[in-house]
């Protein structure tokens, strides 16, 4: 009975860790997404102004 009990508090661990992990990569990837909008916002700011920038 008590290894029964024990398998299946580790099995529940197991779930618990793999949705904590599921959730970090998760928000891993909405941060990735944030900095891929952001660069290409400054992509395109640069492109339109290269002579501004250049003092052209």
């Amino acid at each position: 009975m008590n290894e029964e009990r024990d398998f299946n508090h580790l099995r529940t661990n197991q779930v618990q860790i793999s949705q904590g992990i599921a959730i970090g990569f998760d928000e891993i990837e909405r941060r990735l997404d944030y900095i891929r909008e952001q660069l290409i916002e400054m992509k395109a700011y640069l492109i339109q102004n290269q002579g501004t920038i250049r003092g052209e």
